[in-house]
């Protein structure tokens, strides 16, 4: 491992990685390695801040060679997420923008969050389902493994990427760790249009490129026919951040993109299991199988292969634990995702484990009241949650973005109300333009329960 990692740092360094940064690239890195401090002797803590490309990277790959812990931090979070990082993480540096400062000068305890002995340890954040910070941790030989899985379930020789999604999350930060441990390329998403980044993109081998989005990524580029020409150049276009709607299937397969539905999380170092793009066209649903160094399993295990259970994994991939908590043994990791696996053994994730509240005493899965909601035909987006409420308990919420179809708001409180449950339909209700989302697609709760907050919602008897 210490030879390969020698190897990558020095393709990493040298300016073969980065084509849009090949003039200035030196530079940048030699700024960097002047800017951090010694660190010679005991492990030390840096929160990277840093948000452009260029800058990110000469400053991660600089600190790789040293002894310290990374703690990637969003350059978006409000004052409670950076507090929050902060008391976790507390770091004896930050990079944030082009600077470099002290915050402590405390001696870092090795035995905080578990990890390796010795060398780097990459700490990535994740909100997951609870909505606090956390770090997970990981190392070269978890990020490794997730890069040597990838490459032989597609057979690539080297991992190239457009990368279009945030560097301080795991499917951004993993783009450039896959390139530069496999000798590709990587182009960040630039002003100069997508058609330009994919041309600087394409001088590498058709079978190496790859791109990552989200959903909402997705649905924007099949409404751009110039986009869609770039997309067929790519060997497979990873789509995750959560199950890919039917309809965004059909547009796909109707648009032939090379569409590659993925599973994985932070956790995991990114993906673990990935649907082929040839299986994707040829009209086959869900995630695809676990990547050779993954092994996935549901809760039911022993029962037959249709049934939803937790997903559970095991792998080389996995994380060394959360900073600041217990250290992670051997043992398989929950994930909290439910999910089927078919007789191939392919996946198909389902939804959130959990998603049930309990409203005046009554069990309600919040899955369910959004399906029934899109079922209507009468929505395009929507999202259900529960708040506090001394009366119910939870108060059952529903936000939700109208279909060109639906003539007011009393036509769908009509269909809903033939569909479920008295108990089952929504005490609170938000029309909203769009549903809020984070820079990933994902629904910003946080800001869903401030505006339920202001309007009040509406309470119905």
């Amino acid at each position: 491992m210490e030879n390969r990692l020698e190897a990558c740092l020095r393709y990493a360094l040298k300016g073969d990685l980065f084509p849009q940064y090949s003039e200035n690239w030196g530079s940048q890195v030699q700024r960097a390695k002047q800017l951090l401090p010694d660190a010679s002797g005991q492990r030390k803590r840096i929160a990277l801040v840093a948000s452009e490309p260029d800058w990110f990277w000469a400053c991660f790959f600089a600190a790789a060679q040293t002894n310290w812990d990374i703690f990637l931090f969003n350059p978006r979070w409000g004052e409670k997420e950076r507090k929050e990082a902060m008391d976790i993480a507390q770091p004896n540096w930050r990079i944030e923008g082009s600077s470099v400062s002290i915050v402590s000068e405390r001696a870092t305890d090795e035995r905080e969050g578990g990890g390796d002995d010795g060398g780097l340890r990459v700490m990535i954040p994740t909100g997951g389902s609870s909505g606090r910070v956390r770090f997970a941790i990981h190392d070269w030989g978890t990020l490794a493994a997730a890069v040597d899985g990838l490459r032989k379930h597609f057979s690539s020789p080297a991992i190239s990427s457009l990368c279009a999604l945030p560097l301080y999350h795991v499917s951004g930060f993993m783009q450039t760790i896959r390139a530069a441990l496999t000798g590709g390329k990587v182009v960040f998403d630039s002003k100069l249009g997508f058609e330009e980044d994919c041309q600087t993109l394409f001088s590498t081998a058709p079978e190496d490129r790859f791109l990552s989005v989200v959903p909402a990524q997705l649905k924007e580029f099949l409404e751009k026919k110039r986009v869609l020409r770039s997309l067929g150049g790519f060997r497979a276009i990873f789509c995750g951040g959560g199950p890919l709607s039917g309809d965004l299937a059909r547009r796909s397969r109707e648009a032939r993109l090379p569409l590659a539905p993925t599973y994985g999380m932070t956790e995991t170092a990114a993906q673990v299991a990935t649907l082929l793009p040839e299986d994707f066209l040829n009209g086959i649903d869900g995630q695809g199988r676990p990547l050779p160094h993954a092994c996935i399993e549901t809760s039911c295990a022993n029962s037959k292969c249709d049934d939803v259970g937790e997903i559970v994994i095991r792998g080389s991939s996995l994380f060394r634990g959360y900073f600041g908590e217990r250290p992670r043994c051997d043992e398989p990791f929950a994930t909290g995702d439910q999910g089927r696996i078919d007789k191939q053994g392919r996946i198909s994730i389902t939804g959130r484990k959990g998603r049930t509240i309990i409203s005046g005493g009554e069990n309600i899965d919040l899955q369910e009241v959004e399906e029934t909601f899109l079922q209507t035909g009468l929505v395009k987006d929507v999202v259900a949650f529960g708040i506090d409420d001394q009366k119910w308990g939870e108060r059952l919420c529903i936000a939700y973005v109208t279909a060109d179809q639906c003539d007011g708001e009393s036509d769908l409180r009509s269909a809903i109300g033939k569909r479920l449950a008295s108990f089952k339909q929504p005490k609170s209700w938000l029309h909203l333009d769009r549903l809020p989302k984070n820079s990933l697609g994902k629904i910003d709760l946080a800001d869903l329960l401030d505006q339920v907050e202001k309007a009040a919602g509406r309470e119905i008897e």
